[in-house]
Order: structure tokens, then C-alpha cells, then sequence
């Protein structure tokens, strides 16, 4: 029986970022503008409404200002503290890694977008 080789990683050690105090990002306009390269981000929401919000993937600084944008956002803001993070990643791994933080964490606006074979990443801890 032959070994059926894999074309990407199973899991996939990615660098999350945090400010220089150690802490996750505040997500407001002046903490966007840091933020550069392409990969994978994810925004939540601390507090009584804990909960994940956002899982996106590609260009970085236009995926997290669009989704900054979106209407339905501002709702949270009033819920709680919202946090987000990044990690840069190859163009090709986004998109599966994308789906495996969907699946695992669920968030409350989804990107149908990324139907494609789930890529494991560590979960920002």
C-alpha cells in the first residue's frame, strides 16, 4: 500500500502578533495602521458578550480596516472591548488556515469564502 503524500502541512506554528507590552491589539484605527504584510487575523470581543467576530486572510491591512468599516461591527463595540491580532503566512496556507480558525473558533460574521481543505494553526493564547 502506498504512503498518499500531503501537498500542505497538518498544523502549522504561526506567530501571533501582540503590542510591545505583550498584549493583544486594541482594535481601533490607530492600532490598524501598524499592521502590514499578508496572512491570517482574527477579531474578538472581551467582556459579558465575549465572543470571536472575525476570521480573515489576505492582505492584511484591507481585510481588518474593511471588516473595521463593516456597520454591523459597531454593535460590539458597545459590548465590549474589542481585541484583534495578526500573523503573516504564505499566500498559499491562508485560506485553509482561515477555515481551520473558522471551525475552531466560530466567529459571529463568517467568511463563506473559505470552502476549502482546513489547515491546523495554533490558536492566539
Amino acid at each position: 500500500m502506498g504512503h498518499v503524500l500531503r501537498s500542505v502541512p497538518t498544523n502549522i506554528e504561526v506567530a501571533w502578533e501582540k503590542d510591545d507590552a505583550g498584549q493583544w491589539y486594541t482594535f481601533a484605527p490607530h492600532t490598524l495602521d501598524g499592521v502590514f504584510g499578508s496572512g491570517i487575523c482574527v477579531v474578538w470581543c472581551e467582556g459579558e458578550a465575549a465572543a470571536a467576530l472575525f476570521v480573515g486572510h489576505g492582505d492584511l491591512p484591507q481585510c481588518l480596516h474593511e471588516f473595521y468599516e463593516n456597520r454591523a461591527v459597531a454593535m460590539y463595540r458597545k459590548l465590549g472591548t474589542l481585541r484583534f491580532t495578526w500573523a503573516e503566512m504564505p499566500q498559499n496556507l491562508q485560506r485553509g488556515a482561515a477555515r481551520y480558525l473558522t471551525e475552531q473558533l466560530r466567529p459571529v460574521f463568517e467568511d463563506t469564502s473559505a470552502l476549502v481543505p482546513s489547515i491546523a494553526v495554533n490558536l492566539p493564547e
